[in-house]
């Protein structure tokens, strides 16, 4: 958080936060980046959403609700109307504090929002402002991605910065042994890895399947 403060501070354009909003402990030092770094935090319309189910369990600011928060509602959200009466219909301060791409693109300096690379064509119009700043907070293999592409040109056009500030939420591979060996199960199936066979190498009981291969359970 210290490491990512530090950039938006240095940063004289906008700051585009791309991350995953339901990486819950990422989101709300994203906010506390924007208040220290003097911003104005704007959260999409899922954030908003995500937020607004998180401060019935804790203290959070409510976009929309809380004072200084606003909420942007990207087109593809905004066009689809399911998505966006299922939302507004439980949370209808999201319309009233909603703020317009316009607004942000007149001051961008002001602004630290969550983004993500489907806003780019419609929502900014294939055309990031100067010396846009994009913290991405992800598996830094989602760079590489296709998807990913003009999102990277329009940084470079723009004299922009990318800058990769992840933090992996994955537990260490001692921690995994140590909850193995408390359970004590009969066998443990290695999944979304890329090297099953360390398992083995580390445990008892461990069976290696096969990607769609079936396992009946009893």
């Amino acid at each position: 958080e210290d490491e990512i403060v530090q950039h938006v501070k240095d940063a004289n354009g906008l700051v585009l936060a791309c991350f995953s909003p339901q990486h819950l402990d990422r989101l709300v030092g994203f906010i506390h980046t924007a208040l220290e770094a003097k911003r104005t935090f704007v959260a999409d319309a899922y954030t908003a959403f995500i937020l607004h189910l998180l401060s019935s369990e804790t203290p959070v600011p409510v976009p929309g609700k809380s004072k200084g928060y606003p909420v942007f509602f990207p087109a593809y959200f905004w066009e689809n109307e399911n998505k966006r009466t299922s939302v507004t219909n439980k949370c209808p301060h999201m319309l009233t504090g909603r703020i317009e791409i316009d607004q942000i693109l007149a001051e961008p300096s002001k602004y630290l929002m969550v983004f993500r690379p489907s806003m780019l064509e419609i929502d900014f119009r294939n055309q990031l402002p100067p010396e846009v700043l994009c913290l991405h907070s992800r598996w830094e293999g989602y760079l590489e991605e296709p998807y990913f592409n003009n999102t990277l040109q329009q940084i470079q056009q723009a004299n922009g910065k990318l800058v990769q500030v992840h933090t992996s939420g994955h537990i260490l591979s001692q921690d995994i042994v140590g909850f193995v060996d408390s359970l004590k199960p009969k066998s443990v199936i290695p999944v979304h890895t890329f090297e099953p066979a360390e398992f083995a190498k580390r445990m008892g009981n461990v069976r290696i399947l096969k990607d769609g291969e079936e396992l009946q359970v009893r």
